[in-house]
């Protein structure tokens, strides 16, 4: 059962340079390819949300831009008391519109918690499962609700549902200007699309890859611009 998260997510805050590094650099290099700082936010699979507001401090977004997503009920709740100024989603972005069964991890540490997915995962560390029920909304369906004409940032971690993700905005895709999400060589969730086959569809809807970094031997981090 999850217990309160408080005293890890202080020790988080106080280690930010650890913390954001990553962060940092996406900030860094959307500057390198575009005039203007981003206007607005969008996290896809945030967790605590702190990624999103670490961007939304930097480029100093107001607080109405930042549109947070997560399909963990918990999690969800977790984000709008830290962040009740954000604007927070509590859905799954799929493929099609409906209900979606979803594995909301309920152990204590933030890293398990992260991991929580629609698909069983089939390699790695398991911590544990509660597949419960949730709204499913298309990327497309999110872009209309958000309403914004465009979308300059964007951070995605769905834990082996990037491709599909971001394969369900259509051409709305092409709203978006800056990506960073993970990409992973093996499979790590059952049946996932794996680092190949997201460049495949990058590539498709105009994007480049700015740069990627290496997570052990099985995932990266890759960051895409609009061309």
């Amino acid at each position: 059962m999850i217990t309160n998260h408080d005293d890890i997510l202080k020790d988080l805050v106080e280690n930010v340079d650890d913390y954001f590094g990553e962060m940092r650099k996406f900030a860094e290099t959307y500057l390198t390819y575009f005039n203007e700082p981003p206007k607005n936010i969008l996290e896809i699979g945030s967790r605590d949300g702190y990624h999103a507001d670490y961007l939304k401090k930097y480029f100093n977004i107001p607080d109405d831009k930042v549109f947070i997503v997560d399909a963990h009920p918990y999690c969800a709740s977790l984000i709008r008391r830290d962040h009740p100024t954000y604007r927070v989603i509590e859905a799954a972005i799929a493929p099609e519109r409906g209900i979606l069964k979803f594995n909301s991890i309920q152990n204590l540490d933030l890293g398990a918690l992260g991991m929580s997915s629609a698909l069983p995962k089939v390699s790695g560390p398991v911590f544990g499962e509660k597949w419960v029920n949730v709204i499913a909304i298309t990327g497309k369906d999110l872009i209309d609700l958000i309403d914004e004409p465009e979308i300059d940032l964007l951070k995605l971690d769905v834990e082996g549902l990037t491709y599909e993700v971001l394969d369900s905005f259509s051409l709305n895709l092409r709203k978006v200007k800056f990506i960073h999400t993970e990409g992973e060589y093996v499979e790590i969730w059952k049946g996932q699309k794996l680092y190949q086959d997201l460049c495949q569809l990058l590539t498709k809807y105009g994007f480049k890859e700015a740069y990627r970094v290496e997570m052990l031997k099985e995932q990266c981090d890759t960051v895409w611009y609009r061309v």
